[in-house]
């Protein structure tokens, strides 16, 4: 397993900087000796002229969604993709991708007069311990925004599938289908004081059902070719690894929790909100834009 891990790894350092940055002419890369003398490690490792569909693929970029969306996506995030296919062909991409947003940021969720209203209709007032109260009025604040309560900052953790048929032609389109969890950060006026250890100043809202569509592409594909000239050659390759996307995800507030393992608390929205909001919002759509760099 660490020899295969290894191989990947070097694959795609391989195919994204050592053959570039060679100074041989356009077309000839320098190969290890160590390579030539496997098959296996030539057909895996060494990119075809044409399509170069790679081991080892990676996208970073930002996501851009509506801000009147409730409960909207928001920030940079990082698509890693392993394409199983290229143990059998170089031609395209079909493989396994895993979709990471751990860093928050500062994006706050703008939830609309209609949300809020429902959420309010539907709110369950009366708990049994002053430990949910505290969680469901924590989530109650955040959402009216009540003095001393708020939100800020997105995550996100995914895995599914990668699907590119010509990953070096026709603007190089990939599909990313992926499934997960979506996290939302909440504070208020109990937070530190009941659930504040190593967890921070924080709580989590989290959407355990939220799936994702992601079509991208590199416009260099689309509007350029090898046989256009330009005076800036470092243009030229950073421009190839620009890439723009196209967003959609739908989450469901079915099964979703607040709090979590590092708050010694998991509590349902069942248990803060009636069941005709759950049912209400057991579809929200988003649609966004990305843009970023893209190695694959």
């Amino acid at each position: 397993m660490k020899r295969l891990l290894s191989i990947l790894i070097f694959s795609i350092f391989y195919q994204f900087v050592l053959s570039q940055t060679t100074s041989k002419p356009k077309g000839s890369y320098y190969i290890a000796p160590g390579i030539l003398k496997s098959k296996f490690l030539r057909n895996l490792i060494i990119p075809d002229s044409n399509t170069q569909a790679t081991v080892l693929g990676v996208t970073f970029q930002y996501l851009h969604c509506p801000q009147n969306n409730s409960l909207r996506s928001e920030g940079t995030h990082v698509n890693l993709i392993l394409n199983v296919a290229r143990f059998f062909t170089r031609k395209f991409i079909l493989g396994f991708c895993f979709d990471i947003k751990g860093f928050g940021g500062f994006t706050k969720q703008n939830f609309s007069q209609k949300f809020i209203g429902d959420f309010n209709q539907n709110y369950i007032s009366n708990y049994n311990s002053s430990t949910d109260s505290a969680m469901a009025n924590t989530l109650k604040g955040a959402i009216n925004s009540e003095s001393g309560f708020g939100n800020r900052g997105n995550y996100r953790i995914q895995y599914g599938i990668a699907i590119s048929p010509f990953p070096q032609k026709y603007g190089g389109l990939l599909l990313l289908l992926k499934a997960g969890t979506n996290a939302y950060s909440l504070y208020g006026t109990y937070t530190k004081k009941l659930f504040y250890n190593d967890a921070g100043n924080y709580m989590s809202f989290n959407l355990n059902q939220s799936y994702s569509i992601e079509l991208t592409f590199k416009p260099y594909k689309f509007f350029n070719s090898e046989g256009v000239s330009w005076s800036n050659e470092k243009l030229k390759h950073i421009y190839r690894y620009i890439v723009l996307s196209l967003y959609f995800e739908r989450l469901s507030l079915k099964g979703a929790t607040l709090g979590g393992t590092s708050y010694g608390r998991e509590m349902p929205i069942s248990q803060m909100v009636n069941q005709n909001f759950i049912s209400k919002y057991n579809n929200i759509y988003n649609f966004g834009f990305e843009v970023g760099f893209a190695l694959y």
